[in-house]
Formats: C-alpha cells, structure tokens, sequence
C-alpha cells in the first residue's frame, strides 16, 4: 500500500489529531491528488463552518487543480456561506487557463484587476512575459517580500515553462550566478522554484549546497520545495550531509521528512540513534513519525520518557498518530492523546484570555463585534 492510499482516509476521521496529521503529511509531501481534494472537503462538511478558523481548507493549496475541481470550487463559492472565504484563497492556485474558462462564473468573487493580470498573461508573447517577470522581481528587489505578489511572479513563471521557454541550462546558469552574491536574488529564487516544478534531477548537488545559506528564509523556504517535488535517492544522499549541524539540520529533516521513500526513512533512523542534540533529535524523532516509520516506534517511546525539545514540538501528537495508522496499540495511545487535548485546551484558553483583555482595554461592548473575527456578538463568542 503506497503512503498516500494508507494515510489518505484518515482524513474522514472524527478524531482531529488523525485528520489534521493526515493532512499535513500529505500536504507537505505534495502527494495529494484530486480524490485527496474531494475526500477533504467531504470532512470540511462534517465541520461547524468557522470564517476565522478553518482546519481543512489550507492543506489543500498544494493539489493541482483540475477542472473537476475548479468546477466544484465555483460550486462552494457560490453558496455564499461563511466558508466562501476560505474558498477564494484557493483561486490564487488555480491555473490560469481555468481561470479564463470559468471568468464570468468567478468574476463576482475576485478582484477584478488581479484576474485581467493573471489573465493578460495568456496574451503575451516571450518578450513580453520576461519584461514583466522582471518588473515584479524589481518590485520584490526593492519594497521586500510581499506575498501575492510573489506569486504572481510564480504565475508568470509557470507560464514561461509551459511554453519550454526557460532551458534547465539557463535556470542552472542564474542559480550558479547568484552562489557568487551574499544574497539571492529573486530571479535565482524563482529559478531554483522552476527547478522543483520541473522535477530537473541534474540540478539535486547544486540546490543542495544552497541548505547552507541558512539566513536566507524565502530561498531555503523554495530550495526544501523543489528538493522535496524532485525527491529522488539522489536528494536523500545529498541532503544526509546537512542533517549533523543544527542550523541546516531545520531544512534537511524537512525535506528528507517529506520524501516518503524507504531510503530517507533509513537515513532519518541512523541520525536519531547518533545524535546527541537534543534538538535535532527532536525534529528527527518527529520526522520518523511522519515517516510512519514502525521501526522507529520503540526508540521515540523511550525518548519521549527520557526527555526531548517540549519547546520545539509536542513528539506526543505524531507519535500517537503514527501508532494508529500502523495499527500499533501501545498500551499509552490515550494517555498520548488526552496530553495533545490538554495542551490545546490551554492553547484556546490563552487565546481567549488575550482577546478579552484586548476587548477590555479597547472598551469593546457585549453587544460590539468580537475582537476574534468570527463575526458574532462578543457576548456570544469570546466574551462568554
């Protein structure tokens, strides 16, 4: 049974740590296909609808849109109920071919001015496309990063490759140029982007060694991504190196983590049983479970008794799940599980607190807006 068909239907469960493992794992991965959309939003409707809250929507971002689900994104959109919003998020993914398909339905539910963008670029030749990649990366260069509009450099990108206009030579070339700078520029940024979009196995050594700009955020944020989409041996055995210093330790388990081949779990495994960080080991024991790595059970058990990086993550909620995915009935599932509850219990319940001091000292009314977002009474919402 392939990792997807095996955590797929845990996205059904009524259990929320199971739902929300098997969401991450898959969404991190980039496995998840057009059935994995579908199966989500069947659990999206078992939900209450939460327009500040949404547990579902935002791990399916990743899946490739078809038109089957283009369409049924339309569909939900056009209910116009509270989850509406949480379905505009996702038209930022959807090509622009289907875009243009469905322009008079969508029209009604995005900005104008970005959907003739996006769509104008349909009706640009080469010459064109490049001179507006390059004004969005002098935008980038000199305002900073900013996210939609990042994207839309993406959008422009992804154009370009669709039309084979950008050679895997010349993506090596602008990556090779930019190694030579402090920084990174936005143009080797998104070639190293189209490197991962392109799968470009001959460029593995090369965006590998970029896991030691470790002060460059949005580069090793696109470097992890495309050594994960390529996720080959070949990035496994580049990638181990970078797993022993705790700086790059952050991108190599994350994208060793996330290519579910039985090699990374192998390597993943021989660095938990060496390291003496506690930290890295941490991240490490966490990996492994999101492996859904069975040999691996026993020794986090013992780590988990002993003592790990609680400041890091909480290596119960993987741990647990990975146990009940792999039909493991250790004789501590509950006490793992009722741990989880708690620490989100107390999570929501500082939260809580924070916003009623925020409404207390803004003078926000019982009857006013909560200061949350959810659109209700504040008497009715966190002012209860």
């Amino acid at each position: 049974m392939s990792f997807l068909n095996k955590v797929q239907p845990f996205i059904l469960s009524q259990d929320k740590i199971l739902r929300s493992f098997a969401l991450q794992v898959i969404d991190k991965s980039y496995m998840g296909t057009e059935e994995t959309f579908f199966t989500a939003l069947e659990a999206l409707d078992q939900q209450p609808i939460n327009p500040v809250k949404n547990s579902i929507i935002p791990y399916v971002r990743n899946i490739p849109f078809t038109e089957r689900m283009v369409k049924e994104l339309i569909e939900r959109i056009q209910r116009n109920d509270d989850n509406q919003i949480w379905y505009g998020s996702l038209l930022q993914k959807v090509e622009t071919t289907h875009l243009l398909s469905y322009k008079e339905q969508l029209a009604p539910f995005i900005n104008q001015d970005v959907l003739e963008s996006y769509l104008s670029l349909l009706n640009m030749d080469q010459d064109q496309l490049l001179a507006e990649a390059d004004s969005v990366i002098e935008q980038l260069e000199s305002t900073g990063y900013h996210q939609s509009l990042f994207q839309y450099g993406k959008r422009i990108y992804k154009e370009l490759m669709k039309r084979g206009e950008l050679s895997h030579r010349e993506l090596e070339s602008v990556i090779v140029e930019n190694i030579e700078e402090d920084y990174f520029s936005y143009k080797g940024i998104y070639s190293v982007y189209l490197a991962g979009e392109q799968k470009v196995t001959a460029l593995v050594p090369l965006l590998s060694t970029l896991l030691e700009r470790t002060s460059e955020d949005i580069l090793l944020e696109e470097v992890a991504k495309a050594l994960i989409k390529i996720g080959t041996e070949d990035v496994i055995q580049h990638v181990e190196k970078y797993l022993i210093e705790l700086d790059t330790a952050y991108s190599a388990v994350e994208i060793l983590e996330n290519i579910k081949l039985s090699r990374a779990e192998e390597v993943l495994l021989q660095h938990f049983e060496k390291t003496s960080d506690i930290t890295i080991k941490t991240m490490l024991a966490d990996a492994l479970c999101r492996q859904l790595s069975t040999k691996a059970v026993p020794a986090v058990v013992s780590f988990v008794e002993e003592g790990y990086d609680k400041g890091m993550l909480n290596l119960k909620e993987p741990l647990y799940a990975c146990c009940v995915i792999n039909n493991i009935d250790h004789p501590q599932l509950e006490e793992w599980k009722q741990s989880v509850l708690d620490e989100e219990a107390r999570f929501e319940k500082r939260q809580k607190e924070i916003i009623q001091n925020h409404a207390k000292s803004q003078k926000v009314g019982r009857n006013d807006p909560c200061p949350c977002g959810s659109g209700k009474k504040f008497k009715k919402c966190c002012g209860k």
